[in-house]
This record gives structure tokens, sequence and C-alpha cells, in this order.
């Protein structure tokens, strides 16, 4: 069950996380540069995966 919740988490958060980030980012309008919109949403992205690929217990 554990082992579920991890993996649902890691690819749930890859998968919903750069959404939630844009539209984080477009409700609060923020004048920031696209590039830097761009860079945060690659790390909503990149995080969950990372966590799901080097949290996990070897075993």
């Amino acid at each position: 069950m554990v082992r579920v919740l991890a993996v649902a988490t890691g690819v749930g958060g890859s998968v919903f996380g750069p959404y939630l980030m844009a539209r984080a980012l477009h409700l609060m309008e923020a004048g920031m540069p696209w590039q830097f919109a761009v860079g945060l949403i690659i790390l909503a992205t990149l995080l969950p995966l990372a966590y799901f690929l080097l949290g996990r217990p070897r075993g």
C-alpha cells in the first residue's frame, strides 16, 4: 500500500504539477520573464519524479 502511494504521488505530481504551477502563475499574474515561469514549470515536473526515483527505498 505504501509503495502504491509513493508511485501514485510521484507520477501524479509529475503529471499535475506543471498544470497547477501554470495556473498559479497565471492567477498571480506575476510580472516575471517567461523564461523564469518555464523554469518553475519544469521544476514542478521534475522534482516529484526525482523524489520518486531517488527517494524510494531499494530492496
